[in-house]
Formats: C-alpha cells, structure tokens, sequence
C-alpha cells in the first residue's frame, strides 16, 4: 500500500472538511449520473405534461438519489469491503486513497441516516409498489454487503442483486404515472446492470481471490466471465427491442463498445472508465426525446 493510501486509512480527520470530502468522495459523484440520468428518463416518460416535470415527487427522487442515496449505497459497500480494498490496486493508488473506509462512529451514522432518510419518500407517495421498491433497495444494501449474508460473496446472486440500484427509475416512474414500466424494459435494463457488475469483478478477480471473497468472476475465471459479460449485453438490448427498437438500438451502443474493447488492444478498465461518458450520449438522446414530447 502507497504512504498516501495509509494516511487515507487513518481515522485522524484535520477538521470538519477532511471528513465532509472523504464522504464526498465515498459518494461516487462521478457516479451519481448512473442514478440521476434514469431517474429524469423515466420521469420525461412518465409524466403527462410538462407541468408535472418539477413535481414534488420527481424532485424529491432527483434530489435523494445525488448525495444521500450514493452516500447510503456505496458507503454501505465500502464500510464492508476493507479487506479487499487494501489490497486493490484500484482502490489504494495514489490518485483514489479516500475510497478506502474510515472506521469511526461518525462516518457510520452519517451513512445510516442516508439510509434511514430513504423513508422520507412517505412524504411524497404513500404508492405501495413505490414503497416497496425502495424497501428491497435499503435492504439490498445491507445483504450484499453485511456478514455472514453478503450476497457480494454468492456467484451470479452478486450481479444480480447490484442492478437493484435501477429501482430508482423504476420507482419514480411508477410513483408518477401510477403503474410500472414494461416489464421488457425492466429485464433488458436489469441484464444490463448486471453485466456493468461483471466489468469491476472482473479487474477485481485478484483481490477478491486474496481476500478469500468467492464472486462470479473468482469462481468463473476471467474468459468465462468475460463470455458471460458478452451475453449479458446481447441480451439486453434483445429484451428492450421487444417494447422498443430504438431503445434497443441505443442500448447496443454499450454492446458495440464491449466488443471494440475485447477485440481490439484496449483493455477492461478503459471501458469502465468510458461507461459513465456513454451514459451521457445514450441517456441524453432519450432525455432530449423526452423533452421533445412535451413541447
């Protein structure tokens, strides 16, 4: 582990801002377009005219699924991962020490109170499914990480239940226009979700083989894995075409870039890096089509 990663791992905090930052940064922010860019799809779709865009209820979504949500869901997974992360070259370089946990009573309560603030959602929609929804995305968090559960550590069950973290769209949407979205779309974006755990389990085989973690990519092997990964992203875009071509069309763009990477001299983790950067295009076509429609 590099000297700054040490000092990273250290609960002496320099003042209120060191810790403020480090929570900051635990959050993902990069990240939070993996929420917040669905959750503003699925409400331009949901809604019946432009006046209920900025409801209380979208608004509220948008609002908790930024710094709170992350916070709850990422701090929850890195609060239980030390042992791998400290000895993750992607987590203990020189440019990304602060991902690594600080144990102490504070950071654990900020991060359980953003948990605990999911149930504010009563205050916009007492819709069952909506709270039911978001019921199995709390507890998610907690037995895909939290001993002896932790499903992280259960192979397949680990990529599945990681696209929990779709429920978000999939709540505003029906919380708004009163009735989930189709159920093609929903498995077509849950393969996909599942496909983008694949990506980091897969750079992450040898940690979690250190650390004594059994996931699908450490029980499968990396070529297994990466054919596995393959047919997770031809099918989802397979899934969305059912109830949507054009859906479909810009899904594969994720397909197409995968394939690039495995055929060509890039590797991996260039491709995690350019996921969030793809999300931007794909989602901003379908957010500009859905302002469109209600103009």
């Amino acid at each position: 582990m590099t000297e700054n990663a040490v000092a990273a791992s250290s609960t002496d905090y320099s003042g209120i801002g060191e810790r403020a930052r480090h929570l900051f940064e635990m959050s993902r922010p990069i990240w939070w377009i993996h929420m917040l860019l669905p959750i503003t799809f699925a409400i331009l779709y949901a809604v019946d005219s432009a006046s209920q865009i900025l409801s209380v209820t979208s608004l509220w979504f948008l609002a908790y699924f930024s710094l709170p949500g992350n916070l709850y869901v990422y701090g929850m997974n890195d609060a239980f991962d030390v042992d791998t992360d400290q000895v993750n070259p992607r987590k203990i370089d020189d440019e990304t020490p602060s991902v690594i946990y600080e144990h102490d009573t504070i950071n654990t309560a900020v991060i359980l109170i953003c948990g605990l603030l999911m149930a504010s959602v009563v205050f916009v929609t007492t819709d069952p499914v909506v709270l039911g929804l978001l019921a199995i995305l709390g507890v998610a968090a907690i037995v895909y990480n939290v001993p002896p559960i932790r499903l992280k550590a259960v192979p397949f069950v680990d990529a599945f239940i990681t696209s929990t973290l779709l429920i978000p769209p999939i709540a505003v949407y029906t919380a708004i226009s009163g009735s989930l979205p189709p159920l093609t779309i929903i498995a077509g974006a849950w393969v996909w979700g599942m496909g983008y755990h694949i990506i980091g389990a897969i750079e992450d085989i040898e940690p979690d083989r250190k650390a004594g973690l059994l996931t699908t990519a450490t029980f499968l092997g990396r070529e297994k894995t990466l054919a596995f990964f393959l047919g997770l992203w031809v099918l989802a875009p397979v899934l969305i075409a059912l109830e949507s071509i054009p859906g479909a069309a810009l899904m594969s763009v994720f397909t197409v870039s995968l394939i690039y990477t495995l055929v060509s001299d890039k590797e991996l983790k260039d491709l995690y890096l350019a996921i969030p950067f793809i999300n931007v295009g794909v989602f901003g076509v379908v957010i500009i089509g859905g302002v469109l429609r209600h103009l």
